[in-house]
Order: C-alpha cells, then sequence, then structure tokens
C-alpha cells in the first residue's frame, strides 16, 4: 500500500489502509464533487440534473421533486445535495448569471441565507438556455453510469465557455475554487478575439458581473492577475442610494446576505444608525433599509459600513477547475 500512496511506509498495514484509503476519498471529491469541468463549466451533479432534465423535458412547470427524483438515479447522494443545486440553476434564485431553469415558488435568494422551500412546492421548467448545452448533440458522448444507473455523459457540448460566465464555489479535500462570473457579452467577445487573434492580451481583460450586482472597487492589478493566473482579490462594495437620512441597500456584495448585514448592524456599536430592517417587498426594488440619526451623518455611516466590511466585500478568486481529469488552476 505504501507503494501506491507514499505517505506511509511503517509496518502497520491498518494505517497504510487508512491513508491510501484518504488518497481515494480527496481524489474522488476534488475531482468528481467539488469541482466544475473546465469544458462545460459543471460540476457532476450540475450536469446530472441538466441531462437528466433534458432527457425527460417537458414544455409546462413541473413540481421539484420530480427533477430530482429522476437526477437521483444518476446522482445517488441525496435529495437535499441535488434540490440545493437545482435551485442555484433558476432563474428564481439568481445565482446563474444564465439560468437554464425558469421557476415559481420558493427557490431562495442570492442574496439571502433562507434556504428553497421544499421540493414538493416549488415548480420549474427548462428554458431555452439549456439548448446552448446541447446544440451539438451528436458529439455527446455517453457512458454507463458508475455511481447510479442508465447512461450519462462524460461532459456536456457547452457551445461558449460556461464556466466563466455561471462561476462556480465549491470546496474540496485541502483545494477548493471560488471563480468569478462573468458578463455574457463580455465571455463572448473575448472568445471571438481568442479565435480571431489566436491569443489573448492583458488589455483584454473584462470585469466580473457577480449575480448579487454591487459595485466593483476597480483594480486593475488584481482584475489583470486574476486573468493571467486565476488568482486575485477584489472589492465589492453594496449600491446603495441616500435618501434623506435612510440609506436604501439595493444591491450587496457577493458573499454577503441581507440577513448577514442586518445582524451585523444591529451587533455594531454604531451610535449613528437608529434602524435597520429588510425592505424586500412585492412592489420594492431595495433590500435593506437603514436609517440614521440625522442626514448630516448619513454619508459618514456610509463610510463606516465600507469601512467595517458590512457593505463591503473582498472576493479572493482561485480558478480552480478539472482540465483532463486533473485539479489545475487556470488564468
Amino acid at each position: 500500500m505504501s507503494e501506491k500512496t507514499g505517505i506511509y511506509s511503517g509496518p502497520s498495514e491498518g494505517f497504510g489502509s487508512i491513508a491510501d484509503g484518504y488518497v481515494d476519498y480527496g481524489i474522488e471529491v476534488i475531482a468528481r464533487r467539488a469541482l466544475p469541468d473546465v469544458r462545460d463549466g459543471l460540476k457532476p451533479v450540475q450536469r446530472r440534473i441538466i441531462y437528466s432534465a433534458w432527457e425527460h423535458r417537458q414544455n409546462f412547470y413541473q413540481k421539484g421533486v420530480t427533477f430530482v427524483s429522476n437526477a437521483l438515479k444518476l446522482h445517488p447522494h441525496g435529495d437535499n445535495s441535488v434540490w440545493g443545486s437545482l435551485a442555484l440553476m433558476s432563474d428564481e434564485n439568481g445565482t446563474w448569471n444564465v439560468p437554464i431553469f425558469d421557476g415559481k415558488g420558493n427557490l431562495g435568494k442570492v442574496y439571502s441565507s433562507a434556504k428553497p422551500a421544499a421540493m414538493r412546492y416549488p415548480k420549474l421548467m427548462l428554458n431555452s438556455n439549456v439548448d446552448d448545452f446541447f446544440k451539438d448533440k451528436e458529439t455527446l458522448e455517453l457512458v454507463t453510469s458508475e455511481e447510479g444507473d442508465g447512461v450519462e455523459p462524460t461532459v456536456l457540448p457547452a457551445t461558449y465557455p460556461i464556466v466563466l460566465v455561471n462561476g462556480a464555489e465549491g470546496i474540496a479535500v485541502s483545494v477548493g475554487t471560488k471563480m468569478p462570473s462573468f458578463n455574457f457579452g463580455d465571455v463572448i467577445d473575448l472568445t471571438i478575439k481568442r479565435i480571431k487573434n489566436g491569443k489573448l492580451e492583458l488589455s483584454d481583460m473584462i470585469v466580473p458581473d457577480f449575480p448579487t450586482g454591487g459595485i466593483l472597487v476597480c483594480n486593475n492589478a488584481e482584475i489583470a492577475k486574476i486573468m493571467a493566473t486565476g488568482k486575485g482579490k477584489l472589492k465589492v462594495r453594496a449600491k446603495v442610494e441616500i435618501v434623506g437620512k435612510k440609506i436604501i441597500v439595493n444591491e450587496v456584495p457577493i458573499g454577503k446576505t441581507v440577513e448577514g448585514i442586518i445582524r451585523a448592524i444591529k451587533n455594531s456599536d454604531m451610535a449613528n444608525i437608529s434602524d435597520v430592517y429588510e425592505s424586500i417587498g412585492k412592489d420594492s426594488t431595495s433590500l435593506i433599509t437603514i436609517t440614521c440619526k440625522s442626514k448630516k451623518v448619513v454619508e459618514e455611516t456610509l463610510m463606516e459600513l465600507y469601512r467595517r466590511n458590512i457593505l463591503q466585500n473582498v472576493f479572493a478568486s482561485s480558478i480552480l477547475v478539472i482540465e483532463d481529469g486533473e485539479p489545475k488552476i487556470l488564468g
């Protein structure tokens, strides 16, 4: 066993077995669970959901449990993991810049920590965006599922770099990916330029377009670093407007939630704030309302909320994907 991993070379077969098993587990999680494939931008659970939904496609809304039960035949790892991934791919949730499911009901929100409703309540239907995974379906390679029943695709023949448009986040054994998402039009323009010129320059860089919105504090050096190496840090602030003595938060920075921001403000010692509450409503475009004690202190209070990283967050990019079956950090 020690020859297999090189981790342990002692006399204990039991410990050697544990070491080998941990390496196998790590490889499994990294390559087959947590990281997206650079070719179609999908993790295995996402690919199985999309393929099973496309295979059973109907032009009407169906209960979420229907999609989950179909996907579980290929991904038998619990309905909660499948349902959570499915909800994120819907327009109602908003996590994907280009969602492939139209949803009705509570499917969660990208700016909220609240979970989606139980899968027996919301309804979903594939929209036309899914066709971008199957326009070249004659090249679709199906293999016998190693984990579930039936056949599944090794990769979906995506027609553009979806991995850049929708971003990704996942934690595996000792590694993790945190990919910024980019604007669809910018990615297409960059792809065309790459095809025409055969290469890209740092001057061709594009800025992330996060699904939560917010305002990117521009740092060309860090953006260029992400473009070249896949790693870099970007500062994102909430998008706000000032109305009288109120700070109206319309968009939150990526990685922050409405509930988390409100909790942080209530737990702070900021004497200039008299009230803070969630202002999400049917006819409201705002998320949070922060009421200050007077108009004079509004701008000062806003700067303090940024300084304390309550209305600001740092996105640490690490574009770690699966390429040729191995995890790689790519620019």
